[in-house]
Parts: C-alpha cells; structure tokens; sequence
C-alpha cells in the first residue's frame, strides 16, 4: 500500500513568505510596481526558484501486469496521482498539491522529470524452487549450476526422497531493468502539458526534459564484484510478498561434474563461486548526448495559473512500441502476463519443461539418455524512482484578484514580462 509523505513547507520550499509574490505587500499596488515585481520573479535562477508542486513515486521492484497496465500506461500523470496509485511503494508529495490540483495562484517558471534508477547493474545466474515444497524441508537443498531432468526426477534424482527439487533454471537482474525501462520510457513517451481545455504549454518528447542525477563521477562508470546474497533475499521477500509468487530465487552453490549409473544421476561439488559476480556502477545518462538537458528546463512563457484545476502535465505515449518495452522491463511477468516471475524460452516455438534427449556419458563409464529443461524464470530486483516537479511561485490572493480584475495589467505582463495568464481565455 503506498503511503502518502507529505513534505514540511519549511523543510522542501524555505519560508514560506519568501516564495510567495506580492505576500506582506499592500493591496492596489500599482501596474509598474506589480510589472517590475514579476519581472524580478521570472527572471530568478532555476536553481533558486522554490518547488511549488513535487510528487515522487517509488517503486520497491517490478510489478504485478495488472498494476504495470493501470499505472504506466499511455498516460501517466504523476502529478495528479493521488496517494495510492496502482504498484507504486511510496508516494512524495510537497504540500503545494493536495488532491492532484494547485492550493493557490502560481507562477510557474520550469519543469523537472527526473528518472533515479540503482547505481549498478548485474545480473545472477541461479534456480527456482517452489515456496510451498521448501516450506516442509529442514534445510536449503543444494542449487547447482546445471543439472537434468533425471537429476530433478523426485525421490529418485540427485535430491533423495523427500527434498525439494528446482522448477527451472533462474536468473536474477538488478538494476539493469530499471535502467533499461528508464531508456525505453524517454524515447516512448511526450512531456504534454494543458491547462484546463484551451492552453497547451508544452508538447514534446520526453527525453528532451528528462534528467538522471548522478549515479557516480559525472561520465564515469567502473566495474567490480558484488556478493548478491542481500539482493537475493529483496528480491524473494518482494516476490513472496507484494507480487504473491509460490517460487523463489536460490543462489548457485553446487557444480555438476557428471552423472554415474544407468540413470544417469548427477554428481556435484561445492562451489562458492556464484555468490559474487561482475557489477557495473555509473548507471545510465541521459546528458552527455544533450547540451541542453538539464536538471530543470526553464519555461519559454513562465504561466500565472489559478487554483483548483488540475496541473495537466502528464506522460503521453507516443510510440507505441517503445512503450510497451519500457513496461516489460517493470511487469515481473517480462510483459508475457500469466504467473509471476516471468518463466519463458528463447522462441515461441519451444515448449517450457524438458527438451529432446541427448546422449551424455557417465563417469562410470555408461552411455545413458539426458534432458534438460528448456524454460528460465526471471527475477528482478533493485528501486526505481520517478518525479515530476514543478518551480515558481505562489502569488497572493490579493495580488491574484488585481491580476483578473484589470486586463490591461494581464496583457502589460504578458507583453513586459513573457508571463501567460491561464485564466485569460
């Protein structure tokens, strides 16, 4: 169940007399000191400009379909989510937006999309068990690198009588899906914002706004090893937990060296080898490539909007098959649907389960029929976070009224200023 923080005024935005325009001023200021006051606020720095309105989800790991299709689909309005959108962990919220819509009169002067996936990326080899077979074990049975049909055969195979055996090979991702979906999104997707149903801001692609904050040294990436023993416990807790799977991901500890006899069971060796593997830190960029993609993009026309009305800046999908990439790469189903995790082969004309036989050829000295099985499972694992901010200023209630009381002042603001007035259509 999401949970809805919402972020002190002191804490997010400073005093909050200081991110008002015209608080404290006397009422009936003139056109010129009211000209001369938002000239000074448009022209603020980015950086100095405080958040009128921030809203960040976070997601823990991948999603159920269900959520992935009601949450990310053609439309995604982060803004106006509300406090308990399908899938997402937690929800941020300033408390300039309260039920998706602004509090007071603003001056919006920039925009912000940040996308904050895991600082590194790995993926692990190992096997699926079911939850429900380890729940009677009293120990973990082993997980090998590779292993047969015969082997996994119950009470007869490498396994003995009465001890769990795998489902399928596995594989564990972290961070590289949400990297990857983060890459898929941008090019999908526009940045569209309309206000109520006659102005349109802004309609473009998203990735010309979208920023990643630094995973590492800005342009750098390294590689090293990672024990993924942690990761392996997020990622079954979450499985088990939110997503409601029966299987979970055990870590490789076994080698399989060869099979004896005439049923041709496996024979194994303790290895640790699999408790580590190669990890890349740094992330992904979306800047180097773009001069101009910054952390805030500054508006052509900051916009003076009204209260009440949704802010309208959302996500539109604007390819269709790049989108539905970027929700494969959340869905824990891989975008297949059915049972979570994932479980597929390589082609759609391979069956799930055993393949066809081959011969294999005993330490023992036999000559004896294999199978191996030809689905993997898939795990993910690692957060992902998105956010959409706007910066300006709130504008006194007085101030407001002058505004829409006196037409001449709206235009002199538009024409000295560059500020479009949202209510003047």
């Amino acid at each position: 169940m999401a949970r809805l923080s919402r972020l002190s005024t002191q804490k997010m935005q400073g005093d909050p007399k200081l991110r008002q325009i015209g608080a404290g001023a006397p009422s009936g200021m003139s056109t010129q000191d009211i000209v001369a006051l938002f000239k000074s606020a448009a022209n603020c720095a980015v950086y100095a400009l405080p958040s009128i309105a921030k809203v960040q989800w976070e997601f823990a790991g991948p999603l159920t379909n269900a959520d992935v299709s009601k949450t990310l689909g053609a439309q995604i309005d982060i803004l106006g989510s509300g406090a308990n959108p399908s899938g997402v962990d937690e929800v941020y919220s300033t408390p300039g937006l309260i039920n998706g819509t602004f509090q007071t009169h603003v001056l919006a002067c920039a925009v912000g999309f940040h996308l904050e996936a895991p600082a590194m990326g790995w993926t692990a080899r190992g096997n699926a068990f079911s939850a429900t077979a380890l729940a009677n074990a009293q120990a973990k049975p082993f997980s090998p690198d590779t292993w047969t049909v015969a082997d996994a055969t119950a009470n007869t195979g490498a396994w003995g009588n009465g001890v769990p055996v795998p489902s399928a090979p596995a594989f564990l991702r972290y961070g590289t899906w949400a990297n990857l979906a983060f890459w898929y999104m941008v090019r999908a997707y526009n940045l569209r914002w309309t206000y109520g149903s006659l102005i349109n801001i802004m309609d473009e692609q998203l990735r010309d706004t979208a920023y990643m904050p630094n995973n590492a040294q800005e342009g750098s990436a390294g590689t090293s090893q990672q024990d993924i023993l942690q990761w392996a416990r997020e990622a079954n807790d979450r499985y088990s937990g939110s997503l409601g799977t029966d299987l979970v991901f055990a870590i490789i500890d076994t080698l399989r060296i060869g099979s004896v006899g005439a049923g041709g069971t496996g024979v194994f060796a303790p290895s640790r080898d699999f408790e580590f593997v190669d990890t890349v830190y740094g992330g992904a960029d979306l800047r180097s490539a773009l001069a101009c993609n910054t952390e805030f993009r500054t508006l052509n026309n900051p916009y003076i909007l009204k209260p009440g009305v949704p802010p309208g800046l959302i996500l539109e999908e604007r390819n269709t098959d790049l989108g539905n990439k970027f929700r494969a790469q959340f869905d824990a189903t891989d975008g297949f649907g059915g049972n979570v995790p994932a479980d597929f082969t390589e082609s759609a004309k391979f069956n799930s389960g055993a393949g066809t036989g081959f011969s294999e050829r005993t330490i023992d000295g036999q000559t004896v029929t294999q199978k191996v099985v030809a689905d993997r499972v898939e795990f993910k694992c690692g957060p992902a976070l998105m956010s959409q901010e706007v910066k300006g200023w709130e504008i006194s209630e007085a101030l407001a009224a002058q505004i829409r009381d006196n037409a001449n002042l709206a235009a002199q603001l538009c024409s000295e200023c560059g500020c479009m007035v949202g209510w003047a259509n």
